[in-house]
């Protein structure tokens, strides 16, 4: 089975926060979510449609996951492709 497959437990919209609040706000979000039990959860990080210099929050969040050793995708078209990322915890 796709570990993938499960719809997300938590969601965590990162709309309108800097690159610094988003970190903090991710690393509390990942911390609540595994205490909490849950095995899947999606962050909204944008597409940057709105930002001068375009998509940042989701490669400041992919870096911290991986610097986390988090299982990571982007969620599929559909799902917020191109602006969503669901983590395995």
């Amino acid at each position: 089975m796709n570990k993938y497959a499960q719809t997300p437990q938590a969601t965590l919209d990162l709309h309108q926060h800097t690159q610094h609040q988003a970190r903090a706000a991710v690393r509390a979000f990942l911390s609540e979510s595994e205490h909490a039990g849950y095995n899947l959860v999606r962050i909204i990080v944008g597409r940057g449609i709105h930002s001068k210099e375009g998509p940042v929050l989701g490669d400041a969040v992919r870096a911290l996951l991986r610097d986390a050793d988090y299982e990571f995708r982007d969620a599929k078209i559909g799902e917020g492709a191109e602006g969503a990322i669901d983590v395995k915890l």
